[in-house]
Parts: C-alpha cells; structure tokens; sequence
C-alpha cells in the first residue's frame, strides 16, 4: 500500500496555493531567488518563509510569499511619508 498525500497536486498557475517543497521551490526560482528544495525546508524551520504543513505536506501560497519578500525588501515604509 503506497501512503497518498492529503492535498492534491499542485493546480495552474492561476491558483495560489504551492504544495511541496519542489512546487515552492519552482516558484521562487521563477521570480529570481535561488531555491533548493533542501533550502526551502530549512527556510521554513527559520521562519524565513510564510509555510507550514497539511499533514506530511508542506503548504504555501504564492501571494504570502510575494507579500512577505515585499515586507522584507521594504520593511513597513509608508508611501509619502
């Protein structure tokens, strides 16, 4: 009996949830961050990341993450301020 994992597989593009650590580490590798599946777990065990898990799933969505890399590259400047 193979063990099934709790979530499906990772959806089109046009869906924000990330499942794995591969589907996560594509995605940072797509907006230019160099990612190792190895570095996307020890990232999350650091806190680094906006990532938990579903079961033995690693979980994460696509707008936490851009949203999280906005906070840290920016911090909490204010516009005009």
């Amino acid at each position: 009996m193979t063990s099934q994992s709790p979530l499906p597989p990772n959806p089109p593009d046009t869906v924000d949830f990330l499942v794995g650590a591969t589907a996560i580490a594509d995605f940072l590798r797509e907006i230019g961050i160099p990612m190792t599946r190895t570095r996307v777990y020890q990232w999350i065990e650091a806190g680094k990341l906006p990532a938990g898990r579903v079961g033995a799933s690693l979980v994460a969505s696509r707008s936490a993450i851009r949203r999280h890399l906005r906070h840290v590259t920016h911090g909490d400047m204010l516009i005009g301020a």
